[in-house]
């Protein structure tokens, strides 16, 4: 079998074919590929790959480079694998262990961490078939391409179950909230059902998740142009939703009848939901940067990155939302709040109990339901008998 030059010879041989750099369309699917989500048709499938250009152009590197950058993105898919297993670990305690109730919400995040898991495995699986491409071991590209193809679902996937787990767990909490309840139910559906329409679109189609200047795109005008509405779409709804449901928990929070580092404490908790946000505008903001030539190896890894990086911190900063009670029986065990401050203030009588319900501000109270379940153990264990 044919394989690519000796890396430590050169220089190599530019060959263009149409003005189609192979060089750089061999960048693009490799880079693109640790996510699953640059476009396929940045590789043709020939052994007219294994001819690399080496004249360095603003708009290639070498292939030493090239792999250190795979290395690095493999490197960081493990860092967040493990925060993401961890994370969810970490929910499961206190829902299970602590709460003793585990619901909607808990099993669309089991479904989450499943999707997400897969994802990131198969990234840094796809990451050392890319080094083995770039080293020119042909015979692994069918099961990168697999590997390309089932990633982006997974993305997706995991986009979708992320929304659908919180969606569960606030209409929970803002039970007697009609409008909170609807624009929730909006919110979960448009995510869905965008995030659905996209799925095959954009990753079992000709259409390419970001066109890059030299790069030859023979797909239909009309799919291409559907596959970026929708991406849009998807991006938007995701980063709207993020933020909306953010606020409406500090909202709710703030509002409570709770001591002031109380609600800090579990404030600073509930914004990390606006983390995966964050991460999504910026992903979408190097997205929608029309590409720059001189600069494409640059904005792919870019991209590359963030895409990583949206998914991740998406799973953790969920997961790490939920873990409040664990938070404030920290806080407790440390010394930095008593179980009197804690609870003061969130045990209304019956006649508030039912004011709360007429004027709408019981999900108030049900956000902090979980602190005052959480504390009510501990009062439990400070004075249960020691067993010898």
């Amino acid at each position: 079998m044919q394989r690519l030059p000796n890396y430590a010879h050169p220089p190599l041989v530019r060959r263009r074919n149409q003005g189609f750099d192979y060089y750089k369309a061999m960048q693009g699917l490799i880079l693109g590929g640790l996510v699953a989500f640059l476009p396929f048709g940045l590789l043709r499938r020939s052994h007219s790959l294994l001819h690399l250009s080496a004249s360095m152009t603003p708009t290639t590197i070498t292939p030493q480079a090239l792999i250190a950058a795979i290395e690095e993105i493999r490197e960081t898919g493990i860092a967040f694998l493990t925060l993401v297993v961890a994370a969810v670990a970490v929910r499961m305690y206190v829902r299970i262990i602590m709460l003793k109730k585990f619901g909607l919400e808990d099993w669309a995040m089991v479904l989450t961490f499943l999707v997400s898991v897969a994802h990131i495995s198969m990234s840094i699986t796809n990451s050392g078939l890319a080094i083995e491409l770039t080293k020119g071991d042909i015979k692994v590209y069918n099961l990168y391409i697999n590997l390309f193809k089932a990633c982006g679902a997974t993305y997706i996937a995991t986009l979708i179950s992320i929304k659908i787990s919180l969606g569960f767990f606030f209409i929970n909490i803002f039970s007697h909230r009609r409008g909170h309840r609807i624009a929730i139910y909006i919110m979960m559906v448009l995510s869905t059902v965008i995030g659905l329409a996209y799925l095959p679109i954009g990753n079992f189609t000709c259409a390419q998740f970001k066109e890059f200047p030299g790069m030859a795109n023979n797909c239909p005008a009309s799919l291409q142009r559907s596959a970026n509405v929708l991406f849009v779409m998807f991006s938007v709804i995701n980063i709207v939703s993020d933020f909306a449901l953010s606020g409406m928990a500090c909202g709710a929070l703030w509002v409570a009848k709770l001591p002031l580092p109380t609600k800090v404490s579990a404030g600073l908790l509930l914004c990390l939901g606006s983390v995966g946000g964050v991460a999504s505008t910026i992903r979408l903001g190097i997205w929608l940067t029309p590409a720059d030539d001189a600069k494409y190896t640059q904005e792919t890894l870019a991209l590359v990155r963030w895409i990583l990086i949206e998914l991740a911190f998406s799973v953790v900063a969920a997961n790490l939302a939920m873990v409040r009670p664990l938070f404030q029986a920290m806080l407790v065990k440390l010394g930095l709040m008593s179980l009197i401050e804690t609870t003061m203030g969130t045990k209304p009588a019956t006649r508030n109990t039912k004011k709360s319900i007429r004027n709408g501000s019981h999900g108030e109270e049900q956000l902090m339901g979980e602190v005052k379940r959480t504390m009510t153990i501990l009062v439990e264990e400070e004075h249960a008998p020691e067993v010898l």
